[in-house]
């Protein structure tokens, strides 16, 4: 008796932790989610920079999660490092730091 309780908690245990699980999210390159910190910067790490033609945090934040290497980005708003924006890529994911200049985030997997 003992024994089916034990295997009928643990069934119902492992039913309720799939009910609730987060799903995990597949990308292009793997089971990779990339975050978005607003107002946050995530000084350090950088193994490539760019500025950027057109404004937009979102064309940083896809680059850095199409390549392997980068672990985090951060995007800088134009006129804080120059006119136009600029985006770094990160092979390692720094603490982040509030900031207004800039939008980060990290590949979660």
């Amino acid at each position: 008796m003992k024994t089916q309780l034990k295997v009928g908690l643990f069934a119902a245990l492992a039913l309720a932790a799939a009910a609730f699980a987060v799903p995990q999210i597949v990308g292009a390159q793997g089971a990779d989610h990339m975050t978005v910190e607003k107002d946050t910067d995530r000084p350090g790490g950088d193994y490539r920079n760019f500025i950027m033609e057109k404004s937009n945090a979102n064309d940083c934040r896809k680059t850095c999660k199409a390549d392997v290497q980068c672990r985090a980005y951060t995007y800088v708003k134009p006129g804080i490092q120059g006119p136009k924006a600029r985006c770094w890529l990160k092979s390692v994911q720094p603490a982040p730091v509030p900031n207004e200049c800039c939008e980060s985030g990290i590949k979660e997997e």
